[in-house]
């Protein structure tokens, strides 16, 4: 009797077992994600597996992150790509652009970075390099363990090949990594009303009212 009650009990962890992995198998970052390293969220991040087997990644900037004393002209957003090292891990790498003005350049001058007149004309570009894991089907946990950037980016500069001109976790975080979490956005609706959910049938077209937008 003992030896088939400890076969029980190993049949039922196995199959809770065997459940969870496949839930977790389940679990696959490809989606639109909200969220951010602050209490408000900062991105919207587009996930996209690609043929390879790796996944395209977009962050787009919610706001504009720039004062007025020293705002970029322009800036793109982020992107880059993840690839899948075990379970719910991905090895991650991102970067954007921006152009330098005279503003950001006393700012580096401060730091040690002297730029010319010629350098303004190149675009900066900072890089971002680390892991994400999924804590659930609905949570994505970034944590970035190196920044550099390039300034400018000029010839004989390897974006993640050639050393950085400053590297942020190092020189102004102590060494910090920069955590971020995300939350997935949709399909399902747990805020919506029963009567509301998504059902895959197409609803008859109406006009919103005045003063609203789509």
């Amino acid at each position: 009797m003992k030896h088939k009650l400890v076969h029980i009990v190993i049949a039922v962890l196995l199959a809770i077992g065997g459940t969870c992995l496949a839930h977790a198998r389940a679990c696959d970052p490809n989606g639109t994600w909200i969220g951010g390293g602050g209490s408000v969220p900062s991105y919207r991040l587009t996930v996209s597996l690609q043929l390879s087997g790796r996944y395209s990644v977009e962050y787009q900037q919610l706001y504009t992150f720039s004062s007025a004393d020293f705002g970029y002209p322009w800036f793109t957003t982020w992107q880059g790509e993840w690839h899948k090292i075990r379970a719910n891990r991905y090895e991650a790498y991102a970067f954007f652009n921006n152009q330098i003005t005279p503003e950001i350049a006393a700012i580096y001058a401060d730091m040690g970075i002297i730029l010319t007149e010629g350098d303004l004309t190149i675009p900066e570009l900072d890089g971002i390099w680390g892991h994400v894991m999924m804590l659930d089907c609905n949570t994505l946990r970034s944590t970035i363990e190196w920044y550099g950037v390039y300034i400018p980016l000029s010839a004989g500069k390897i974006a993640f090949v050639t050393p950085p001109d400053g590297e942020i976790i190092q020189d102004f975080n102590g060494g910090t990594p920069i955590v971020e979490t995300y939350h997935r956005v949709g399909p399902d609706c747990p805020a919506c009303s029963s009567s509301n959910k998504p059902t895959g049938k197409l609803a008859p077209s109406r006009q919103l009212a005045p003063g609203w937008r789509r």
